[in-house]
Order: C-alpha cells, then structure tokens, then sequence
C-alpha cells in the first residue's frame, strides 16, 4: 500500500530487521523484568500436563526437536488435506473463510474510507496544516502510528490494523508529501500493530492458553509488554527520522 511514495518490498524487509533489533533488546530486558516481578509456576497449559513442562523446561537445548520436527504437526494435517473431496475440503474450509470474510470486510472498509479521505482533499490540508521540517515529518508518523493503534485496540487483528492504517496513508500521502523515507511510516505502523493487545485479540488468547497464564496475569504481563514494545518503536523511529531522514 506504500509502494506508490516510494517503499518497495526489499527495503522494508531489510531495513524492518533492523529497526526491529533495538525494539526486540527491551522487549528482552522487559520480559526479564517481568519474570522477576511476577511469581508465576509452571501449570499445565493445552496438550500437556505439569509433570511433562517441568521435564521439557528442565532439558537442555540440544535434546529439543529440531525446526522441520517442530513444524511438522502444522504442516501435515494441511498436506492431508489436499486428499479430500472439492466438496469435503470447501465443507472444512467453511469456518475459516467466514472469520476471513469479516478481516475483508473490514480491511475494504479501511481502505474505502482512506479514499474517501483522499478524495476530501485532507492530505493537501494536513501537508498545509503541519508544514515542513521535523514537526511535519513526526506528525505523520504519529498520526500513521495513531490510526493503526486504534484499529487494533477497536477490532483486535493486528493484520487488520495494519493493512487498514497503511490503506489510510496511502490514500492521502504522495511521496512529494513526506519529507522522510517512507520505511519510517512502514515501521510506525507496524509498531502501532502491536499496541495494547487484549481480549480481542487472537494472539491474547494463544499466549493464555499455551501459556498455562490466567485470562488476568496475561492482561498484567502480555499486554503491557507489547504495548511497551509498542511506544519504544515509536520513539526509535521519531528519533532516527530525525536524525537520518534518507529523503531522496
């Protein structure tokens, strides 16, 4: 959805790594943080009991399964899969594609109102309303952040949430609009994905439940850490944009 002011998919993955590492340092110290403050025991979570994650814990790294061992559960069954009948497999399909015709709908939703947007002539108003140098270019990436964290806190799916906020930007931004390289506007949004995760969200429910946490410590430790996580990418990039804009 950014292509068209200058990010192409190379750049994003390479330079996303990056911006990604200093984030993923505190995301390590906090959680080290929170282990130490939270006296939480090991319970048993699905698909094991007590005994076997304490023995799983206690083991060394070089006995646990390797990466194709590890992935073989979840790539088998969808292998399986493809023996059925067109009928039996659309029959199994069916719950997936409804949940995913709500994303869609949602993710058109996004995308419809940024061209609305567009055609309302914000983007000439708010390049006029911020004007240039810094000011402008943290307000756009504040704005970007902003408007990809509320879709998250309001629906959930961090997916959602971004290609929803970047459809947003897209629509009322040119690359003569920004006064900084649009992998800083990728990466806001990105970061504002991961903001304030609660029981909307798919991923909550997954760190609960694999987890062994309680619906309450996972509010008391996941959500705060991504949210974290969250703010201090959002000052890596307001920071770095300032410093190292990379404006052609």
């Amino acid at each position: 959805n950014l292509s068209h002011v200058g990010l192409d998919l190379g750049t994003a993955i390479l330079f996303g790594f990056f911006l990604g590492l200093p984030v993923a340092a505190v995301g390590l110290m906090i959680a080290f943080y929170l282990n130490h403050r939270h006296d939480i025991p090991v319970r048993e979570a699905m698909g094991a009991d007590k005994t076997e994650l304490e023995a799983i814990v206690e083991r060394h790294e070089s006995e646990l399964p390797g990466l194709l061992a590890s992935i073989l559960p979840i790539v088998m069954p969808i292998g399986l899969m493809t023996n059925l009948s067109l009928s039996e497999f659309a029959k199994r399909m069916e719950p997936a594609m409804m949940s995913a015709g709500v994303i869609i709908l949602i993710t058109s939703a996004g995308g419809a109102f940024g061209k609305m947007l567009a055609r309302t002539g914000i983007g000439e108003s708010l390049d006029s309303l911020m004007g240039d140098g810094q000011f402008g270019a943290a307000s756009y990436i504040l704005i970007a952040w902003a408007l990809t964290a509320l879709m998250k806190v309001a629906q959930g799916s961090g997916t959602v949430a971004m290609i929803t906020g970047s459809g947003m930007m897209a629509a009322i931004l040119t690359s003569d609009t920004i006064s900084f390289h649009p992998i800083y506007l990728f990466a806001a949004i990105g970061f504002g994905s991961h903001f304030l995760p609660w029981m909307n969200d798919s991923g909550f429910w997954v760190v609960c439940k694999m987890s062994g946490f309680t619906e309450k410590e996972t509010l008391r430790i996941w959500t705060p850490l991504l949210t974290l996580l969250s703010i201090v990418g959002l000052i890596e990039i307001l920071i770095l944009s300032a410093i190292f804009p990379f404006h052609g």
